[in-house]
């Protein structure tokens, strides 16, 4: 199952996580069933389903050492897009200490790559946000973008240099004032599923100037532009800016219809913040609140799938346990005998587990023995479960710590191309300078700026194919690429190494 979402609120010290989450729950269930009527007898603990679409399974775990209680809510919805899996896990502690609520969604038989773009916002995180009113760090999660006027610019300074947050900080500054409105409504669009997992920001048109000015030129966020901050910004290394990405305006406006933003945009803008908590390691409460409510999830199914649904028969003693004499015995041997349903019951249990039609004494005796050795059978699997998820577990932590050095390699790589290729440019019109003028110096290179590498493939398309954004190498470069791909080919290059490896082939 891929997981393509999470998003992580610490509740303030007296507000129940727990009984939060079954509230939200029943909502998400009310409003999918036709209404909360349907609920009525449903305790909030038992697992069920409800139709051939909609069900939900409850695990809990409590550690009454520590004060902690904990549970999960999973919830299925099985449509024709595929079956998508919520997961919310709570977790309430003692001592009026904060709770924790995780939201995690996924969809079956999909990779964790492919769940990120498939993978919506579930709807009541906004309601969570707005109750809860959480903070990652010092900075407030919101469900709408915040918008700021010149007297609010020093709060979104202090989101970007927050360095407790783990989330991203998205900026979009506003082109005009005339279109203030109708920016912040197109942001809210372009933004949707990167709700819960990064704080957005609006920045006005008059206040952008203002906003600028507090940052260096590396990290500015000019009118017209989205930029999305990840954790731990540097503001004082000109190269840290580079980690910090910018949406193109070409590759926004040809997505924008009127207020809204179509196709794939608003699934590979979300990408990088849905990607930064999904790899980053978890607080160590987090983890293993996750850890112990998927141990229990997993159990009570496998629980469920091996019962064996069989009649509670009063034992009869035999005359040697000192305690029913033999006639007694024989008695009690008959008034078994005269309830047909319950031999009725017994030789179909006889039948299923054994193949055997016969129903005496010798079969009862054989699947006793059957019961005690699959019993056996079960508890050493149940060990060796243990010991595997725990192995399972060790290795995902793993593997988040490596996707997190790739990411970091990744980066490297990107600033090390930029810097090559400012090298091989400098080199060449040094050796051109000296074979032509015989002088030396560094020269000015005349086209940089008309040359400068796009900030994402979309905005390369946009420069060589008609339109406001064409660049003057249009006149010399056809584009007979499939534009279809270009998204995914985004979703590949968080850094834009590849637009500025393609650029350097549109100038040769």
């Amino acid at each position: 199952m891929g997981v393509g979402y999470r998003t992580i609120f610490r509740t303030k010290p007296q507000v129940d996580a727990i009984e939060v989450a079954e509230r939200h729950v029943r909502g998400w269930l009310g409003d999918k069933l036709g209404g909360v009527s349907r609920l009525d007898d449903w305790d909030g603990v038992e697992s069920r389903i409800f139709d051939r679409r909609y069900s939900i399974s409850v695990a809990e775990t409590d550690d009454t050492t520590a004060g902690v209680a904990r549970r999960l809510y999973r919830l299925s919805d099985a449509n024709s897009a595929g079956t998508f899996v919520i997961s919310i896990y709570a977790a309430r502690v003692a001592e009026a200490k904060p709770g924790l609520l995780i939201v995690q969604g996924a969809q079956d038989r999909v990779s964790d790559d492919a769940a990120i773009d498939s993978v919506g916002t579930p709807r009541f995180v906004r309601d969570l946000l707005d109750e809860l009113q959480p903070l990652d760090g010092v900075t407030p999660l919101t469900s709408q973008p915040q918008f700021v006027r010149s007297a609010d610019v020093g709060s979104v300074l202090d989101a970007i240099t927050d360095e407790a947050r783990i989330g991203s900080v998205i900026v979009a500054s506003s082109p005009g004032v005339e279109v203030d409105s109708a920016w912040t409504a197109i942001v809210s669009k372009l933004t949707r599923n990167s709700v819960g997992v990064a704080s957005i920001f609006v920045v006005a048109a008059d206040a952008v100037d203002a906003l600028n000015q507090l940052l260096p030129a590396s990290h500015d966020t000019p009118p017209g532009r989205v930029r999305t901050y990840g954790a731990g910004v540097q503001l004082d290394d000109p190269l840290d800016g580079r980690a910090h990405r910018f949406l193109g305006p070409s590759t926004l406006s040809r997505a924008v219809r009127g207020k809204s933003v179509i196709g794939k945009l608003p699934a590979v803008h979300a990408r990088g913040p849905r990607l930064r908590l999904l790899e980053r390691a978890l607080p160590a409460d987090v983890r293993r609140t996750i850890e112990l409510l998927d141990r229990a999830d997993r159990r009570q199914r496998i629980a469920t799938q091996v019962a064996i649904e069989t009649p509670l028969t009063q034992h009869a003693p035999s005359a040697h346990d000192g305690e029913t004499p033999e006639p007694e015995r024989k008695q009690t041997v008959a008034a078994t005998e005269v309830r047909p349903p319950v031999l009725a019951t017994l030789k179909r249990v006889v039948a299923r587990w054994l193949g055997r039609e016969q129903l005496t004494e010798v079969e009862v005796a054989d699947l006793d023995t059957f019961i005690a050795t699959n019993v056996a059978d079960a508890r050493v699997a149940q060990d060796y479960i243990v010991e595997v998820e725990a192995e399972n577990d060790r290795l995902l932590t793993e593997l988040t710590q490596l996707r997190g050095q790739l990411d970091e390699a990744g980066f490297e790589i990107a600033l090390s191309s930029d810097e090559l290729r400012a090298s091989n440019r400098e080199n060449q019109l040094l050796k051109a300078r000296l074979r032509e003028l015989h002088e030396f110096g560094v020269p000015v290179d005349a086209d940089s700026d008309r040359w400068a590498p796009p900030a994402d493939v979309e905005e390369l398309i946009a420069r060589i194919t008609p339109g406001e954004e064409a660049h003057f190498a249009l006149d010399y470069v056809e584009f007979t690429g499939d534009s279809d791909a270009v998204a995914e080919l985004r979703k590949r290059d968080p850094y834009g190494k590849y637009a500025s490896d393609l650029w350097d082939y549109v100038r040769v």
